[in-house]
């Protein structure tokens, strides 16, 4: 079973250019050797936090420029996500979405706009065994964001 341009499927990907990146916290650069809550921060050794009230005595925020993307960068989080759902885990597959995602569902007349609902859409889906190719792709790059919109070819294993 393929689900097609002549099935009118278009699959859109509007999202930060993170969209379908591991979420990563801040990171400050640790000046020097020492420990907090048992964890310790070593020279130039970046260290996650969620507040400048964790850091460790010394720590200097680390600053970066603003990431450029490439094109290819960006079509290779398709790829990362069409691996994500051959792993036939849904948890790993809404992990690649955003934030704030917006998924318009294949299958689905119900817009996914956290987590759980596309999760939820995912434990079922992923049941198909869904393995996408691009038949047509359009690339947009703007500041902090990526969009990779086109017409996808989605077979299914399970049919």
């Amino acid at each position: 079973m393929k689900f097609s341009q002549a099935a009118t499927l278009a699959f859109t990907f509007i999202a930060g250019a993170n969209a379908f990146a591991p979420v990563f916290k801040p990171a400050v650069k640790a000046a020097s050797t020492s420990s907090l809550n048992g964890i310790f921060y070593l020279d130039d050794v970046f260290v996650p936090t969620e507040s400048p009230d964790d850091l460790p005595p010394g720590a200097i925020p680390a600053m970066s420029p603003p990431c450029e993307i490439s094109q290819g960068q960006v079509r290779a989080l398709f790829y990362l996500w069409n691996d994500a759902l051959a792993t036939g885990d849904s948890r790993i597959v809404a992990k690649r979405y955003a934030e704030e995602p917006l998924l318009l569902p294949t299958v689905s007349d119900k817009p996914r706009t956290d987590y759980e609902s596309i999760k939820d859409y995912f434990d079922n889906f992923l049941q198909l065994q869904p393995q996408g190719i691009i038949l047509e792709g359009h690339i947009t790059i703007g500041n902090g964001w990526a969009r990779d919109a086109g017409i996808y070819e989605f077979t299914m294993g399970a049919t």
